[in-house]
């Protein structure tokens, strides 16, 4: 593997020059500055040249990696969050080291991850959402680089999404297109982790979107408690449902907090006899 400056003698080059050519930093504006960098990283190319990172590393201060940082389980929203990480970091040249903190030992000494104890990474990207413990706060305080934290709502340092418009917008979509009486079911797959903080932000955020857009449109809100979609039998489950619908006669829509939620009310839904429609 050749050198830096085994090209720079090749393109009888001054190796300083050479050195900002393959870090980019060399400005390209004229045809002849363009040539010579084409020229200089195809030799490259041909030479077998790769950066040394440590050596940058040691140089610069800088890792080109950002730790992302997720709790033990892993789910499908995870995984979808991944992917948006790895390619936001892949666009713009950085490298992404994964790790997950196993939240059931979380005060064990040595239990934080590698990029947690020893400064590998520039930065931090946090996705615990819910029941965060002090504990996973202080370990990212204690880290020595920036950190942002994913679907975890806070003063400052996160990015959410706006669940409480959100909310509003759904009842407004709904009464729009002509129901009436939309009626809003709570979540209910809370974790079974021990809590360490209220719920995820969304719960309530979510529930209070609808609240406000109900009374906005002159209508009753009717928040209806979830509790019953995780009984054992699945038969008590559609009896409940049935004294619902029963109690709450008029109403034309359900507006559910996610997808576990709407699966038990269109289930329900369509033993009872109901229409179900978008």
């Amino acid at each position: 593997m050749s050198t830096i400056q085994q090209i720079a003698l090749q393109a009888s080059l001054p190796v300083p020059t050479v050195r900002r050519i393959l870090r980019g930093d060399n400005k390209e504006v004229w045809q002849s500055a363009r040539q010579r960098g084409q020229r200089v990283r195809r030799l490259a190319a041909e030479m077998g040249y790769r950066p040394n990172a440590s050596a940058r590393a040691t140089r610069s201060g800088r890792f080109d990696a950002v730790g992302v940082i997720t709790r033990h389980t892993i789910g499908n929203e995870q995984l979808s969050v991944n992917h948006g990480l790895l390619q936001g970091l892949t666009e713009l040249g950085l490298n992404m080291m994964y790790a997950h903190l196993d939240e059931l030992h979380i005060t064990d000494e040595g239990v934080p991850p590698r990029l947690m104890r020893e400064l590998c990474v520039d930065g931090l990207i946090v996705h615990y959402a819910h029941n965060v413990p002090d504990r996973v706060r202080q370990l990212v305080a204690d880290c020595g680089v920036p950190a942002v934290w994913v679907n975890t709502r806070g003063k400052t340092n996160c990015v959410y999404p706006d669940d409480h418009q959100g909310g509003r917008f759904a009842v407004e979509q709904l009464l729009v297109r002509g129901s009436q009486n939309v009626i809003f079911v709570q979540r209910s797959d809370r974790p079974a982790q021990p809590v360490h903080a209220g719920p995820h932000y969304s719960e309530t955020d979510r529930e209070a979107g609808y609240v406000a857009a109900m009374l906005a449109a002159g209508l009753d809100p009717i928040v209806l408690d979830p509790s019953p979609f995780n009984a054992p039998r699945q038969a008590t489950v559609l009896q409940r449902w049935g004294r619902w619908v029963r109690g709450v006669r008029d109403h034309t829509a359900v507006l559910c907090y996610g997808p576990v939620e709407a699966s038990a009310v269109i289930q329900a839904a369509i033993a009872q006899g109901r229409g179900v429609g978008e």
